[in-house]
């Protein structure tokens, strides 16, 4: 089963605040161990939107924070955002989460959020800062030569290692 999170949906979120949570992100879940459990952490490395992340993403992200020296500041702002905003959340019987009335409000996810696969994690953006942040971006037509050039590879000297030459 595929293990990343990936491509863009857009669900209904209802009064409640239950969402449906992508079927085929549900599967990637159970790949990865979860169990059905997800953590959202509103505005970690974007502050328009929330972060979405499977257990062991999130345990990887945290230790590496511990890993830094406690006295660092940069420490300090890592462990309130990523951990002191982090909501866990589980995917119920039929596929929902509930997101709180707080984050709803603050992101603005209604009456519609949109899932954007971001690989080991995701976004979740309201409609209009989608429309305006993110499609522009997933559409742009502009020129910049393969974008696979800047990726590292491995077994080369920086650039692609002949994967997808």
């Amino acid at each position: 089963m595929w293990r990343r999170f990936t491509s863009s949906f857009f669900n209904k979120v209802d009064a409640k605040g239950r969402v449906s949570v992508p079927a085929a992100w549900r599967k990637t879940l159970e790949a990865r161990g979860a169990d059905g459990n997800l953590i959202l952490v509103p505005g970690f490395r974007d502050r328009r939107c929330i972060e979405g992340y499977a257990p062991d993403t999130y345990e990887t992200l945290a230790a590496a924070i511990s890993s830094m020296h406690p006295s660092d500041p940069k420490r300090r702002k890592l462990e309130y955002r990523l951990m002191g905003r982090a909501v866990p959340l589980q995917v119920d019987e039929n596929g929902r989460i509930v997101i709180g009335a707080d984050l709803r409000n603050a992101f603005g996810l209604e009456p519609e959020a949109v899932f954007v696969g971001m690989g080991e994690g995701f976004q979740l953006w309201s409609r209009a800062a989608y429309d305006l942040h993110v499609a522009p971006v997933m559409d742009d037509d502009e020129d910049d030569g393969d974008p696979l050039a800047a990726m590292p590879w491995p077994g080369s000297n920086g650039g692609p290692g002949g994967m997808l030459q």
